[in-house]
Order: C-alpha cells, then structure tokens, then sequence
C-alpha cells in the first residue's frame, strides 16, 4: 500500500514533466480500499492534475463526504449484474445488494455536497448476463448516473498469451469458454491482419505500481516481469527508452495481443470483433 508521502514526491515528478495531465488511481486495484483515498485525491488537485477512479463497489469510504465534496474528475463503477446469482458468477466474492447499497448511500452523499463530480456505471456483458442488462440500467439512471455497457474480454495479457498457448489453468479455461461472448481464439485470429496497428500505450500511459516501480503497461499484472525501474530514481529519458525497447513489447504486437486489449476504442477492429460476439450468442442461443 503506497504512503502519501510517496505519492506527493511522484506527483511532484509527474506535474513537473506531464503538467494538467489525469491521474487514474485504480490499475489492478480497488482505490477505495485506501483508508486515505481522501487525502489521495486532495494532492492530486493540489498538484493541478486530474483524478480518475474506478471500483467495484463492494467497499466505499468511510469519510464518503469528504470523497463527495473532494469532487474527482470522475468515478466508474464496474459491475456484471443485477442480481447476486448471475453477478456473482464474473465478480466472484462479491455482492450485489451491497454494491447497489453503497451505490445509493454515493449518490445521496454527492447531491448533499453538491458536487460536479459524474459517476458512470460501466456494465460488462458476458453470455450469460444480458437479460439484467436493463435492470441495472434503469437502477443507475435512477440515482442520477450514467450508464454504458460492453463485452468483457480476459485479461491481463500474459493470460491471454498463456490462454492461446494451452498453459492457463483448467478453472480459467473453463470460465472463459463458457462465459465470454468475445471468443478469443477468434479475436487473436483478427487481430493479426491489425497487428501493425501501432501499440499507444507507452505513449499515453505511465503505469506506477504501488512502489512507485514504472510497469511495462497497464495490461500486464505480473511486477516481478515487468517492472521498469523505479520511477523517482529512474530519469524519464531511460524509461522512455526502456518502455519502447522491452522484449514482451515485440511478442505482444507479434501476436496482435495489443489490439485484443484495446478493442474498446479501436474503429478498425471493433466491428470484427462486433461480428464474432454476435455469432457466439446466436450459436448460445440456439443451444
């Protein structure tokens, strides 16, 4: 867990070389888990930077005032249900009736305060969950939020490449078999004619683990492989160098790994890929 002091030195860093630029506190994590989330946003807007946050909603803070009048850029909270039986099932060990409490108890603490923050509930569809799809919305919007949907597709990228290869538990095997409509043999296979589709995430996103330690990107999760150097005492110049030299880099855009992750905001791939959900849940359907 990353203290407040090291978090003001590398915002300190961070405002010096990337001025108003957006500060997202939750890669791999839950934020909302800090017990100073509060004091974490403050610094970021002392620093004239942006936050973002985004949870799943089974915890929310203690000072929920404080977070309400702290007024972040944003929060999104991502869910794949209305009731516990079908949520349940992709956020294993979480609960549904408490997300949506605490979904309740976040929106009367932001009318009290008044604040301009906006709350975005982000759906993610599955083979199995599309019925509750309006339910949620509905739900959302009725507590003054906004609300998108979209497939869910697995993560991080080792999996993936573990996945393709045959080296991924059986348990994981059989979860996403089963219950993603994006089938991801049938996206890899895609993605290879936009595999020289240029990865942007070195570029637009500085990934820094609770340490401080630079990760390769944001679809990695394993540290021990892809830490970068330490972000304080690394000079931006070799990180930069490091990012755009790492060998992972080059197995991932071999494989077009990097398109499968960023799909979602992709033009050229995402009606292929529009494509090969719509015949999973045809096929589904007609089981």
């Amino acid at each position: 867990m990353m203290n407040i002091e090291t978090f003001k030195k590398i915002l300190d860093k961070v405002a010096l070389e990337h001025p108003g630029t957006t500060v997202a506190i939750y890669n791999w994590t839950d934020q909302f888990l800090h017990p100073q989330i509060v004091d974490f946003i403050k610094v970021i807007h002392v620093h004239g930077l942006k936050s973002l946050l985004s949870s799943n909603l089974n915890f929310i803070p203690a000072d929920l005032k404080g977070l309400a009048e702290s007024n972040s850029g944003g929060i999104t909270i991502s869910l794949s249900g209305f009731t516990q039986k079908v949520y349940g099932i992709a956020h294993k060990g979480g609960d549904i009736e408490i997300v949506k409490e605490n979904m309740r108890k976040l929106s009367a603490a932001l009318k009290e305060a008044n604040s301009s923050t906006c709350v975005n509930v982000y759906y993610h569809k599955y083979k199995h969950n599309l019925d509750e799809i309006k339910l949620m919305e509905e739900f959302a919007k009725s507590l003054g939020f906004g609300f998108g949907a979209d497939w869910a597709y697995f993560m991080p990228i080792e999996g993936v490449k573990k996945y393709i290869d045959g080296n991924l538990p059986e348990a994981d095997v059989k979860f996403i078999e089963t219950n993603l409509a994006l089938n991801i043999k049938k996206a890899m296979e895609a993605a290879k004619e936009f595999k020289n589709e240029p990865c942007l995430f070195p570029s637009t996103l500085l990934t820094i683990d609770w340490r401080g330690q630079v990760q390769l990107c944001c679809g990695v999760y394993d540290s021990n492989r892809f830490s970068i150097g330490s972000y304080l005492d690394t000079p931006s110049k070799i990180i930069e160098e490091r990012l755009g030299h790492h060998p992972f880099c080059r197995e991932c855009v071999k494989n077009g790994l990097h398109t499968y992750i960023s799909w979602h905001g992709n033009k050229k791939i995402r009606p292929v890929y529009e494509k090969i959900v719509e015949k999973e849940i045809k096929n589904k359907r007609g089981k």
